[in-house]
């Protein structure tokens, strides 16, 4: 798929210097600043996917507010898992990694953080014990969640059976669920199973936003997977969309949730 989408990264850069030049780039870097979330964490957690920018965002000392956001834009399903359940898998991710960061920016975080951005020195034993604890935690939540899934009655229509799936893990529904509406709800809200992690796992955060950022997302992923053919226009759609609200003289701040 990347011969599909390197075209609409060859149209941003070509309309860029439109967007005020530098200014543009600048805008956007005090955007990963504000959410006080470290940009590697947010990353890191678009990449690998759940629940690595829990984790990371855990260890920051922002504001509740920062986190809520910051937890909201850095967990997506992985790039591997996208392109191991479809061929599209690459627009998949791509889509949904823009349109968090049309959310972040529509919907900015007010709270302010008084002291600087740090995360705690700890030595690599502690991190070691803490890996292989995170660890067992996952896999703990995914195989209860899994075995859930499980005791579903069979008698029950396949519809059905498929929107309950949905709810409860996101592997079992990625292999199970073949209808479009029902597999976009559950890529974008990922269920219980991996609200669990993100809850526990990056301390307790609230997940509001990481809810109204997946009712932003679900109607856009669904038009990706149902439209597949034109998810190329749909890219380029979001990417001036986003660069538009980059380039705003007059950030939404009073859209703030």
């Amino acid at each position: 798929n990347l011969d599909k989408v390197a075209p609409a990264g060859a149209i941003l850069v070509a309309a860029w210097p439109r967007i005020e030049g530098a200014s543009g780039m600048q805008k956007m870097a005090d955007i990963m600043a504000d959410l006080r979330s470290n940009p590697p964490a947010v990353i890191a957690g678009q990449i690998c996917g759940f629940p690595m920018g829990a984790i990371l965002i855990s260890k920051t000392n922002a504001p509740s507010e920062k986190k809520s956001l910051a937890l909201a834009l850095g967990s997506v399903p992985s790039l591997a898992f996208f392109m191991a359940i479809s061929k599209n898998g690459f627009s998949l991710w791509l889509v949904s990694v823009i349109t968090l960061y049309i959310f972040a920016l529509a919907f900015p975080s007010c709270e302010k953080n008084s002291s600087p951005l740090s995360y705690p020195t700890e030595s690599f034993a502690k991190i070691l014990s803490a890996s292989v604890s995170s660890a067992v935690q996952v896999s703990g939540t995914i195989i209860f969640f899994a075995s859930v899934t499980a005791l579903i009655p069979a008698p029950l229509s396949p519809l059905i059976k498929e929107f309950l799936i949905s709810i409860l893990e996101i592997g079992c529904a990625a292999s199970f669920c073949k209808t479009p509406l029902i597999l976009a709800f559950a890529l974008s809200f990922s269920g219980l199973s991996v609200m669990a992690q993100l809850y526990y796992l990056s301390g307790g955060v609230s997940l509001k936003k990481y809810l109204l950022s997946r009712l932003f997302l679900f109607p856009v992923l669904y038009s990706a997977i149902e439209f597949e053919k034109i998810s190329f226009f749909i890219i380029l759609f979001l990417l001036f969309v986003l660069m538009f609200l980059i380039s705003a003289k007059k950030p939404l701040q009073n859209l703030s949730v």
